[in-house]
């Protein structure tokens, strides 16, 4: 008995021994699936929303894009891609824009009506007076709507057009849509910090191009509340990450507001904001609130900093919260003065938030009640890793600048 207790201890040494290693590799790859779950329930936890989109799309390849950006002012990056791609251009041009005055531009939209190209634009009547002027050679064969900025005038309801895309030779080969927060004019090109993305992805020209034919139908502005139109168009689950697309005027459920509450309710560590324009308090309150418990920066522009309906009159009443900073952009007048513009004002046009250093929306919207629930507005989420850095790169610029 002894002799064959001896020989079992042994055994079992052994045995220890042998699977020893393999009881810790095993532990190794559960801790290793463990911190990835925790990680993946993190940002599952930020990108799921309780809000449905019309369309969800899953696709097998990356999204691909370029961002522009005009945070070094006096170039023309912007005009020059959207004239190049006009030029070869080769069956059809759909342009929504609030405010054009390129002359460059419409000489170039001239050239591809006269090669053939069907060419439509979608304007706001808000701008009809500068329009006129300079589409005033405009030629016939190009097709031209403005859009009323009262969409239902018998209930008080003001709301403007104010899309900014532009759709190339859709549903070809071909297909480039340009989307930003920059007019096509020549002063925001050049002095107006802005952006400008084009892509050549089929699914989100497809989505833009159905809001582009809705409003070219009549269905805009409250109308498209009245006919049940879903402002959130569509969210699209790529390779690298999602896109949700945004078309105001949302209803009292469904809303871009609401749905930005919701990104930054969800929000761990940072909120970085630009912002030209922003009235709405509800928003602010939101802001004010989630801000106790994270690090949070805006960049405003300094014209509207102290506008009467701005919310910076009233958050600056607030005790003082040392995870809030806030400057405005006045430090962009020295740039103003060495391009020899003291006189103008250069307007930081973006209305961008960044979570987590994860996730960006950006859009055309000013953040006002008009923005988010009376125009026609355009407005992207995503969390793709290259589309959120290069919104950051464009903070971090505006920051160092303007500290």
């Amino acid at each position: 008995m002894k002799l064959l207790k001896k020989k079992s201890r042994k055994y079992n040494f052994r045995l220890i021994e042998n699977i020893a290693p393999i009881l810790i590799f095993v532990a190794l790859i559960l801790l290793i699936f463990s911190f990835l779950f925790v990680l993946r329930e993190k940002v599952f936890k930020q990108s799921t929303s309780r809000f449905s989109a019309a369309e969800e799309i899953d696709v097998d390849y990356d999204f691909l894009a370029d961002v522009y950006f005009n945070d070094y002012l006096g170039g023309e990056i912007f005009s020059e891609e959207i004239i190049k791609a006009v030029n070869e251009s080769k069956s059809k041009i759909e342009v929504a824009i609030y405010a054009m005055n390129d002359l460059r531009l419409v000489e170039a939209l001239n050239g591809a009506a006269e090669r053939g190209v069907d060419i439509s634009l979608i304007l706001s009547d808000k701008r009809k007076d500068t329009h006129d002027v300079i589409f005033k050679d405009l030629s016939k064969k190009v097709k031209r709507l403005d859009v009323p900025h009262y969409a239902l005038p018998e209930v008080d309801k003001s709301y403007l057009m104010h899309h900014k895309f532009i759709i190339i030779d859709r549903d070809t080969e071909d297909e480039i849509l340009f989307f930003g927060s920059y007019n096509f004019t020549y002063f925001q090109e050049k002095y107006d910090p802005s952006f400008l993305l084009k892509t050549g992805d089929k699914y989100l020209i497809k989505i833009f191009g159905q809001e582009f034919e809705r409003i070219n139908n009549g269905i805009h502005g409250w109308k498209k509340i009245e006919e049940g139109v879903n402002p959130f168009a569509a969210k699209i689950n790529y390779h690298n990450g999602f896109i949700e697309v945004w078309f105001s005027p949302g209803n009292v459920k469904v809303n871009i507001r609401d749905r930005m509450i919701e990104l930054m309710r969800k929000s761990k560590e940072s909120i970085k904001i630009i912002i030209w324009f922003w009235t709405d308090k509800k928003l602010a309150g939101e802001m004010l609130a989630v801000s106790q418990e994270r690090n949070t920066k805006i960049i405003t522009d300094d014209f509207n900093f102290f506008s009467k309906d701005s919310v910076f009159n009233d958050i600056l009443k607030k005790d003082s919260n040392d995870n809030l900073e806030i400057i405005t952009d006045e430090n962009r007048r020295e740039d103003m003065i060495a391009l020899d513009k003291d006189g103008l004002n250069s307007f930081l046009h973006q209305h961008t938030m960044i979570l987590d250093d994860s996730i960006v929306l950006a859009g055309t919207n000013n953040w006002s009640t008009a923005g988010f629930l009376s125009n026609d507005e355009s407005i992207i989420i995503s969390d793709i890793p290259f589309l959120v850095q290069a919104f950051k790169d464009s903070f971090d610029v505006n920051y160092s600048k303007n500290k």
